[in-house]
């Protein structure tokens, strides 16, 4: 090809071989095809032949349109992978003549064209094709309807691909009013493609609108009676997206505007319906306006919502074969089958199995059903697996997720309305009739339980008779509808419900309709759950049937039943240990075990059943071990090899998938984990220990992460296989101790303790080698709890026999090291470590000196110590009274709380006599006093006075503090700013014991929210706080521990940040297993939305809008979550280069959002951030210690707060410049409120201190509140 591109003309002949190109792809033909894709991919590599594609779908009017569209289509592929690479004259051309092409007479040609433009703008930006918007605005003014409906086609793709990219003042003010106009027109299809281009730009912002929101709702009203489907749905999408933008400009007619859904919610049309019910999922969002709004409408919104939830005549026609025909022996096809994704292996110290994700999805957008992942965000995607997989079950779908999350804010409210239906549809002659009913039953199974129990002894009988349904889909809904109601079955007496039920599951469990195995399947595996021992005396007949499921199952239903039998294990534990069930379980599982191929995805969820199975077996597993060990081994050889392979000809062979390794790996470290020393005799005739030392050397993190697992397991479990490698694994240790790195880092530093303990002595040449990073990890703030522990752990047993090169560092690590085991349970582990500490104290007890207390802390948390244990903790506490003298003893221990000064005295005999002198000795704690004997001194910094949260009331008149030996205090501040100007401390009002430290604190309307270090929600209202006392606490309105999850972390997770959004009953809560939860005030137990994607621990959350959240994480990103849009924007702060400090880790733990900026930081340096933008504004840059932690901060009316890691209150002003830093009474700083009602403004600043400093004025500290 030949030509300059601005004069460009085609060579015919050239021309001509393109166009045959084009028609020989609409062959049938199987080879032909394959000659014109090869031709293609060919022509690609020439530059001019998008002049070609372009020419044709613009020029030869009397080629068929079906190939000037593919000829588009062509371009529109080769605009999105060579675009960057076209010279800039050939880019010219394309954009000319596709314009020209705008007002082709033939629609698919016109839509062509509205592809091509948006994907060059998205490619490009539109700021590179500055004429384009004016362009196709002055095409909409003409009169030429074809050119209209181009131009309005492309402007409504380039909104909705690209909104994000233009701006108000040069794109929109423009745009904006020229759609509006369109409003109007006479044309059916524009007025449907202006509203939806408007429609687009909501999603994405809506301050372009603010200022003319009033004109454009009164254009939207008038559309009302439309008559066109596409403008009615477009207008319902309009509304929905109005209640989360400007419910305020709409509350005035949100009667009418709900009396239009419910109309339109039965609409005929399948698209507008699904838009109007999308509509009271939107409005369920703001719980208190949704209940004010709907309780009028409950009578009618409720019938229609179960009328939608019924399978239409398309529905039945397209699920035919689902309703009437048994498909079990019928083998699934490929794309039927979900994909199954497996996670390495994070080990702890205790054994427990805790996967921790390194990165998740935050929303779906894919509504297809066909996403079978754990990270679910909203209700929507709750029925999905019940309402199945076709396109005409969406507004099914929808009304019945609509009707979930209503009941859950209407509770039994709803149950006049609803009654009345159920007891109209369940018992219907028509089945589908019947189906809907059951599946409304199931569906506010969570919302209307307390009103719905008294009907159960009725519903419970008529649903296990509907298992038997000659209908497919009525005995499918029904396993799921009773699966939300296990919880109460289990609760009776079994002869009434229980073994019924159990009877007629495991009849489903074999049904011939492979959707009722599923729906059977996972129902029984919840009633596992519910049930645990009490399926001890039926596991005859249980293991019966899902050994015959092993017989029938096809492939997709295999992955449920895998789940089933794991449950199974997980639920009676060593109950399964009998010979007669060993036998039966393990020979359908080894069948398949062997049938598998190494590269079939299904080894995933068998490796899950097969671990489990083997931990609920321990020794009974051994027969079953050898060929399984040497599947394995030979799996990893493999997948290593072709690796190693791929690397070396990256052209002729693919990358592996190392998800097979990860599998391998992990089963071997459980088959060591639970067989210990039995699995010698496998170890040593393999080649297992070079394969974990490639597996170490791994560029994958996750492979890295599982091979350490195994090293460690293996170092328990037969060390001296590994004994005479050792040398070379130290040091691949050694290597992977980046914190920023969790999982990998945690399981690095958890088989350096276990090999500690094999090598004794000879670890010596290699501790100094690994102490500084230890330390680092040891030393972060708010580390994971799990990571923690390891260190703690795996620090103390290098002091069992290296404690000569331990013990110079104790003074740098002994404080957390103290905090990090204080709260575990006695056992193995913790029992080495304290004993390597032990020894480290004697060669170094000027180590501890400074943190004392946390180390009396750390003793007291033993029950029963081993006796050679205690007596080590018996000769250092009396050393340490012997050396500082009996009354300096006493004064430093009276800050002690009673509880730990029995447990010290009864265990420890360290207090003969002061014991009777504490109740008459008053000791005055001050902000920080050392008391000095012979040149040692003892920080009087107790641990007992670190305040992680305060909140002031939603009236302004109280404080309330929780510090981290679970009391929560309140400060009366009326009282406290009258009392004499002489009294430096204000001692609290009431105090209340809690069971576990509160991490988290907010407050909405009359409401105190509190979150604990076990992952528990509490709720209190304030007017019963502030009226109690400490003789008679109040107790709170509602308390819920742990949540609800399929996330794979273990818990209990601590709860690191509660945000609450104003003028709702909703709220955010941050956790340690990295995701957040949107949860209802007046129902917390119910987890309405999860939030995914973080790969480290929840540290801060802060609301921006009602819909708009963002949150910062040990990850080093904060991310802004759009729950309206649907979108996920990360700032990745840690990347920064001008933010990322050295030998510091990557933690956001300080975030305030104020409009669009935020401010963020952590190990970080501190940044002001656009958040419009995501770019960082300035820095924020002042004296401070170079390895601060910013812990707070916090955007006032006119300057930003910030603390940390030092004693000074920081604050710089908007600009970013540094004003003023001002010294507290604290060594760290982790909470800054502000209480900016007039009548008792203040500023206060919380830490590691009894005491909470207040601001009358932000220059000094005012006065203190006082904890003691």
């Amino acid at each position: 090809m030949t030509g300059e591109a601005e004069d460009w003309r085609p060579i015919p002949e050239e021309l001509q071989q393109v166009v045959q190109l084009l028609q020989h792809s609409q062959s049938p033909d199987t080879q032909t095809q394959r000659n014109v894709q090869e031709r293609l991919d060919q022509l690609n590599l020439h530059p001019e032949f998008c002049c070609y594609l372009v020419f044709i779908l613009s020029k030869l009017k009397d080629e068929q349109v079906a190939n000037r569209s593919l000829a588009g289509l062509i371009l529109k592929n080769s605009v999105r992978m060579l675009w960057g690479r076209l010279p800039e004259s050939i880019r010219q051309y394309v954009k000319n003549r596709t314009l020209l092409a705008i007002s082709d007479s033939h629609p698919l040609i016109r839509a062509t064209v509205g592809i091509i433009i948006t994907t060059i703008v998205i490619h490009e930006g539109i700021a590179q094709w500055p004429a384009l918007l004016p362009t196709l605005c002055n095409m909409l003014d003409g009169s030429d309807e074809n050119l209209q409906e181009g131009a309005m086609g492309a402007i409504q793709k380039i909104c909705e691909d690209s909104a994000d990219m233009l701006t108000a003042q040069e794109h929109l003010s423009t745009l904006i009013p020229k759609l509006l106009y369109f409003f109007n027109s006479p044309s059916s299809k524009l007025r449907a493609l202006a509203l939806n281009s408007v429609n687009c730009i909501l999603l994405v912002q809506t301050e372009p609108l603010n200022n003319i929101m009033d004109v454009f709702l009164q254009h939207l009203f008038a559309l009302a009676n439309d008559a066109d489907t596409e403008v009615q749905k477009q207008l319902c999408r309009s509304l929905t997206l109005l209640l989360d933008s400007h419910l305020d400009k709409l509350a005035s007619q949100l009667g009418n505007i709900v009396e239009f859904m419910l109309l339109r919610t039965q609409d005929p049309n399948e698209a507008t319906a699904l838009e109007a019910c999308e509509f009271w999922l939107a409005l369920a969002e703001n719980p208190q306006v949704c209940r004010e709004a709907l309780l009028p409408y409950l009578p009618k919104l409720i019938p229609i919502l179960v009328r939608c939830m019924r399978y239409s005549d398309m529905d039945v026609a397209v699920l035919k074969g689902d309703i009437d025909e048994e498909d079990g022996a019928i083998p699934d096809r490929q794309q039927d089958i979900k994909p199954r994704f497996h996670r390495a292996k994070t080990q702890t110290q205790t054994q427990r199995k805790s996967d921790i994700s390194a990165e998740g999805e935050f929303m779906d957008g894919d509504d297809d059903g066909d996403d079978d992942s754990s990270t679910e965000w909203n209700l929507r995607m709750l029925f999905d697996a019940f309402l199945y997989d076709v396109c005409y079950c969406h507004i099914r779908k929808c009304s019945a997720a609509s009707l979930d999350v209503l009941s859950s804010i209407f509770n039994d409210d709803f149950l006049p309305t609803l009654l009345p239906i159920l007891k109209e549809t369940l018992f219907h002659n028509n089945w589908l009739i019947k189906e809907s009913g059951i599946l409304a039953l199931g569906a506010v199974a969570e919302g209307c339980m307390s009103g719905i129990t008294p009907h159960l002894p009725e519903l419970i009988p008529f649903l296990i008779t509907s298992l038997q349904d000659r209908k497919a889909l009525v005995r499918s809904i029904t396993c799921w509808t009773l699966s939300r109601y296990c919880h109460y079955v289990v609760q009776q007496d079994h002869n009434m419900y229980f073994k019924q039920l159990l009877k007629e599951l495991l009849a489903r469990i074999l049904d011939g309709s492979k959707r009722v195995q599923e729906a059977a399947c996972s129902a029984f595996a919840t009633l596992e759950e519910e049930a645990n021992l009490e399926l001890v005396p039926y596991l005859p007949e249980i293991l019966a049937t899902l050994v015959e499921a092993f017989n029938r199952y096809q492939a997709k239903n295999l992955l449920i039943l895998y789940d089933a039998v794991g449950t199974l294990a997980d639920s009676v534990g060593p109950n399964l240990n009998e010979p007669q069930y060993v036998e039966t379980i393990m020979r359908p599982l080894m069948a398949k075990w062997a049938a598998l191929g190494d590269d079939d995805k299904e080894l995933f969820p068998l490796l899950e059943c097969l671990s489990s199975v083997a931990t609920a077996l321990h020794e009974a597993f051994l027969p079953f071990c050898e060929p399984v060990f040497q599947r394995c081994t030979a799996l990893i050889g493999r997948c290593l090899q072709q690796s190693q392979l791929a690397m070396e000809r990256p052209s002729e062979y693919d990358m592996p998938d190392k998800d097979f390794l990860i599998v391998a790996l992990d089963l071997l470290s459980g088959l060591a984990e639970g067989l210990a020393e039995h699995i010698d005799s496998l170890v040593g005739p393999s080649q297992i220990i070079a394969l974990i030392y490639q597996c170490a050397m791994d560029s994958s993190a996750e492979v890295r992460q599982s091979s350490f697992a195994l090293l460690g397991d293996l170092s328990k479990a037969c060390y001296h296989y590994l004994q005479p490698h050792i040398n070379i694994f130290l040091p691949i240790l050694a290597q992977n101790l980046d914190p920023d790195s969790i999982s990998v880092c945690n399981n690095s530093i958890w088989a350096i303790g276990e090999i500690a303990m094999k090598m004794g002595e000879d670890m010596r040449p290699h501790v100094l080698g690994l102490i500084p990073a230890l330390m680092i990890v040891m030393n972060r703030e708010k580390g994971p709890k799990t990571l923690l522990e390891n260190t703690a752990i795996t620090l103390g047993r290098l002091g069992i026999s290296c404690a000569n090169e331990v013990a110079p560092f104790l003074s740098q690590f002994i404080r957390p090291w103290c905090l990090a085991l204080r709260n575990i349970r006695d056992n193995e582990e913790k029992e080495s470590a304290f004993r390597g500490l032990c020894n480290m104290i004697t060669l170094n007890p000027a180590g501890v000196l400074a943190e004392f207390i946390f180390l009396c802390d750390a003793i007291a948390s033993w029950n029963n110590p081993q006796p050679e244990l205690k007596m080590m903790f018996s000769r250092i506490l009396h050393g340490f009274r012997q050396q500082v003298g009996d009354l300096n003893w006493t004064a430093f221990t009276s800050q002690f709380p009673i509880p730990l000064k029995q447990r010290l005295a009864n265990q420890y005999d360290v207090y003969r006599f002061d014991m009777l002198l504490y109740y008459f000795y008053e000791f005055r704690l001050s902000v920080r006093m050392v008391v000095k004997e012979s040149g040692m001194s003892f920080s009087r910094q107790a641990f007992y006075n670190r305040i992680y949260r305060q909140r002031f009331s939603p009236d302004g008149n109280w404080l309330v503090v929780t510090d981290s030996l679970a009391h929560l205090y309140l400060f009366e501040l009326r009282q406290a700013l009258e009392l004499n100007a002489c009294s430096n401390e204000r001692r609290f009002k009431y105090r209340l014991k809690l069971d576990e430290p509160i991490y988290a604190l907010s407050t909405v309307h009359s409401r105190l929210i509190c979150g604990n270090a076990v992952g528990q929600l509490a709720i209190y209202n304030w007017d019963d706080i502030t009226d109690c006392n400490n003789s008679n606490p109040c107790d709170p309105l509602c308390k819920f521990s742990g949540f609800p999850t399929t996330l794979p972390v273990a818990p209990p997770c601590e709860i690191n940040a509660i945000a609450c959004i104003d003028n709702s009953c909703m709220l955010y809560a941050g956790a340690g297993d990295n995701a957040i939860r949107l949860v209802g005030i007046d129902r917390p137990d119910k987890v309405i939305s999860t939030f995914v994607g973080h790969s480290e621990y929840v540290n801060e959350l802060a609301i921006q809008s009602e819909h708009v959240f963002l949150s910062s994480s040990e990850d080093g990103t904060v991310r802004l979550w759009d729950i309206r849009s649907k979108n996920i924007y990360i700032f990745n702060v840690a990347s920064e280069g001008n933010l990322r400090r050295n030998n510091c880790g990557r933690g956001i733990c300080a975030l305030d959002v104020e409009g669009d900026f935020m401010v963020c930081g952590g190990d970080v340096e501190l940044a002001i951030w656009h958040i419009s933008s995501r770019s960082f504004a300035s820095t924020l840059i002042c004296e401070r210690p170079s390895l601060m932690r910013y812990t707070v901060a916090k955007m006032n009316d006119d300057r930003i707060l910030i603390g940390g890691s030092c004693p000074d209150l920081i604050q710089f002003d908007y600009s970013g410049q540094h004003l003023i830093s001002v010294k507290t009474s604290l060594r760290n700083i982790y909470s800054i409120e502000t209480n900016s009602l007039s009548a008792n403004a203040m500023t206060t600043v919380a830490g590691d201190s009894l005491l909470i400093d207040a601001f009358l004025n932000l220059g000094y500290v005012s006065f203190c509140f006082s904890t003691t």
